[in-house]
């Protein structure tokens, strides 16, 4: 059975997201095909309720490479917007598997319209096989005023088959956002179930948390997040419940996200929810 990686709509899980998707190629069948389905709501102290719905399509084209296809849709604080998204990955080398990502769209804000872009690349590196990843990445957003690039160095340490955990840093290297922050996700799995929590402390522009507003500048933020996956039938489930704290507002977001194998029956891992800016 494939090991799939969890992923939310809400804000992104990268370091858990890419390196799940390269253990998941390395154990998937080719020609594997894999839908999720999300929704999420949203509740800001000061500005207001919001929600979002995306649909993603996973397709493992070898033991080697795999893309994924999506669709997202967001309301919150006054602003819409939509966009599109593609992920793809490549085992280049035995210690190492290549990632790149494109998102773009459109949304508008106060009557006014606005850009919705993200492009990623990186690599994970194998340092010790099967135990300790490393991965490197870098990244340009440009959403609505916010311009920047930011580069991310992260570790992934697999100490038991049933516990992963990541630590990630990023670093705004160029544009109007000076962003740095600290990442952690620990996830423990089981036959069936499985479980993940992690953070997010730092200076990061709103918009990596699906926050759009009038300032480019980076605000002080810290984030904490829960999660679950549960089987149903063929299919799994996954709940996941964030609380976010930037500048004088906080939110909390709700999603919930349902796997649905397109291919033959195989034994039910973790949802994956499509995932979001960082």
């Amino acid at each position: 059975m494939s090991r799939p990686l969890h992923r939310t709509i809400i804000h992104g899980r990268r370091a858990a997201l890419i390196f799940g998707l390269a253990l998941a190629a390395a154990h998937a069948q080719a020609d594997q095909d894999t839908l999720y389905v999300t929704a999420q709501a949203d509740s800001m102290s000061t500005a207001g309720d919001g929600g979002g719905a995306a649909v993603e399509w996973q397709r493992t084209l070898s033991d080697r490479a795999g893309i994924n296809l999506g669709a997202l849709s967001y309301s919150l604080a006054g602003s819409r917007w939509t966009y599109g998204k593609v992920i793809g990955h490549l085992k280049a080398h035995e210690k190492a598997t290549l990632y790149g990502e494109i998102d773009g769209g459109a949304g508008r804000r106060e009557g006014e319209g606005f850009t919705y872009q993200v492009y990623k690349a990186g690599m994970i590196t194998t340092l010790v096989a099967g135990r300790l990843f490393l991965d490197l990445e870098d990244q340009y957003l440009h959403v609505d005023v916010t311009k920047e690039n930011l580069v991310k160095g992260g570790v992934v340490v697999v100490p038991v088959p049933s516990l992963t955990a990541a630590v990630s840093y990023y670093v705004s290297t160029a544009g109007t956002a000076d962003s740095r922050f600290l990442s952690g996700r620990l996830d423990t799995h089981g036959k069936r179930t499985s479980s993940f929590a992690g953070f997010t402390v730092g200076r990061s522009s709103p918009e990596r948390f699906n926050i759009i507003t009038s300032t480019d500048e980076a605000q002080h933020s810290n984030e904490l997040y829960v999660g679950t996956s549960i089987p149903a039938g063929s299919n799994m489930i996954t709940l996941v419940l964030d609380r976010l704290r930037i500048a004088d507002e906080t939110k909390h977001t709700l999603s919930v996200t349902w796997k649905l194998p397109l291919h033959a029956a195989r034994p039910p891992g973790p949802a994956q929810p499509p995932g979001r800016v960082h």
